[in-house]
């Protein structure tokens, strides 16, 4: 401080300038940084070969991405990844013009985006989408909350 006021006039120097300094000096500076150590990293998992085959043929047999990477500790996409790379054909359930026709009609008979989703097998979602495109109107949330069944 005395080097601070020694070669600056005091009109530069504020007031509280001192406890300023003093501040600086006595924060805690032990962060995992200061101390050399380092933040904690996205979990990597890699999966060997012999597990590639049993996640394709898996795959193959039905099971869901969803459910193989929760069976082999990986994220979804590196599951869809690593079929890609391999070549498996990727399944997708695409909405024909007569799914969509039958989710706009369970739909506006009372069922909610999911429950329609659930009865064509794809995403709520996915109804929704193709709902907007045709010019459904979308209920209030919440409204449908207690009932899934059409009204009759």
């Amino acid at each position: 401080m005395e080097v601070l006021t020694s070669y600056s006039s005091r009109t530069c120097v504020p007031p509280n300038w001192s406890q300023f300094i003093t501040a600086i000096h006595s924060k805690d500076r032990e962060t995992p940084s200061d101390l050399g150590e380092r933040d904690p990293k996205q979990k990597q998992t890699r999966i060997r070969e012999d597990q590639v085959g049993e996640l394709v043929q898996r795959y193959q047999d039905g099971e869901t991405l969803e459910q193989l990477a929760e069976a082999f500790d990986i994220h979804r996409r590196t599951a869809a990844a690593i079929l890609e790379r391999v070549g498996v054909q990727r399944r997708y359930r695409r909405l024909t013009p007569a799914d969509i026709d039958e989710a706009a009609t369970l739909y506006r008979s009372g069922l909610s985006l999911e429950a329609v989703g659930m009865e064509l097998g794809v995403s709520a979602h996915t109804i929704l989408i193709h709902l907007r495109r045709l010019g459904v109107a979308r209920r209030s949330v919440g409204t449908n909350q207690w009932s899934d069944r059409p009204q009759t």
